[in-house]
């Protein structure tokens, strides 16, 4: 069981393809292999998938990863693991859980809210983009303000501490391409 929490917090799987029926069928041969999973371990894996390929049913795969950030790798495998054991629901956050979350998501809100209202609008290599410069959050930023603005194919996301990130929503936008012509990659 140990083993199961930090393979499916590890992100392994999508570091060996990163698409989601690669995910998927990863999880179903560990199921026959290991037999028949109880259910809060499936849904555990299926809120770490979430958070994976970044397709969202709820705030419960964000906030996992909240507590993986403020908990550390080691004590927040312990702390599943633990939950697992009991055949509990996963998600039953203690008081002290609950209110870090709370005060971490409205900081998180406020944070892409002020990214956003800095956003600038420029047209690059046929594409328009929201330029923006942030330091956290790049999956959420670039997420939220993707969905909040249909207008544009991509969000470009610069780090001051280097490195710059492009995020879409959009099936019909290539940003692999576009990264290319800027020496860039992409996933």
């Amino acid at each position: 069981l140990n083993n199961l929490s930090q393979i499916f917090y590890n992100h392994e799987l999508k570091g060996k393809e990163g698409n989601i029926d690669y995910i998927k069928n990863n999880f179903y041969e560990i199921e026959n292999a290991i037999g028949s999973l109880k259910s809060n371990i499936k849904d555990y894996v299926e809120l770490v998938r979430q958070k994976d390929v970044y397709e969202f049913t709820s705030e419960k795969p964000k906030e996992l990863e909240m507590l993986l950030n403020v908990y550390g790798k080691k004590d927040f495998i312990k702390s599943i693991t633990k939950r697992l054991k009991k055949d509990k629901e996963i998600l039953e956050f203690t008081a002290f859980e609950k209110r870090y979350l709370k005060i971490t998501t409205e900081s998180r809100e406020r944070y892409i809210s002020s990214r956003e209202i800095r956003m600038k609008k420029y047209k690059i290599k046929g594409l328009t983009c929201g330029v923006l410069f942030a330091e956290r959050y790049k999956d959420d930023i670039g997420n939220i303000i993707s969905l909040n603005n249909p207008d544009l194919d991509c969000i470009i996301i610069i780090n001051f501490a280097g490195g710059i990130s492009y995020r879409t929503t959009r099936e019909d936008v290539n940003l692999s391409e576009f990264a290319s012509y800027f020496g860039g990659g992409g996933h």
